[in-house]
């Protein structure tokens, strides 16, 4: 487990540097510097992923046991830093709708966004497609021994917690 603190440390030496930015930049600066990491991180996954031939999903537990998974990708911070990613930006949305800060466009586009009609259909299409992806799968989640471990954790934390 020595990965994943190191992976943790990482992520918060960077999270001061985010936070700062956010704060005295202009806020688009902020939000595109947030998207090209994110958008880099997951190149680079793929890139990764496709150049040793590894199947890479969200669900399944069999992608831990495809060779070469952990060590190019499971345990690689710049592979692993886009949930962190979106948890501080995620952070940062909600103080800025609780401020009702008027001064960032994105948070108020996000904000006209999700009190709009379309915004409701889009997210109960959303919350549709994610039970019928996570629940599409129940047949299979025991294994025969009925313990629960066909999925990832990600997918055990999901589906317990349904």
């Amino acid at each position: 487990m020595g990965w994943y603190l190191a992976n943790d440390m990482q992520f918060y030496y960077v999270a001061p540097l985010l936070i700062v930015i956010y704060f005295k930049a202009p806020k688009v600066v902020s939000w595109i510097m947030f998207l090209i990491i994110l958008i880099a991180s997951i190149i680079t996954t793929a890139s990764i992923a496709y150049e040793h031939n590894i199947t890479v999903g969200f669900l399944s537990a069999q992608n831990l046991a495809t060779p070469g998974i952990f060590e190019y990708i499971y345990t690689k911070p710049y592979c692993r830093i886009p949930p962190f990613l979106i948890a501080i930006f995620s952070a940062f949305l909600m103080a800025a709708y609780r401020k009702k800060v008027q001064s960032d466009p994105i948070s108020k586009w996000v904000e006209n966004v999700l009190t709009s009609f379309w915004g409701n259909i889009v997210f109960l299409a959303g919350v549709a497609l994610w039970f019928f992806w996570v629940l599409g799968q129940v047949s299979g989640y025991q294994n025969d021994m009925g313990d629960f471990n066909n999925f990832t954790h990600m997918g055990n934390a999901v589906f317990l917690g349904l």
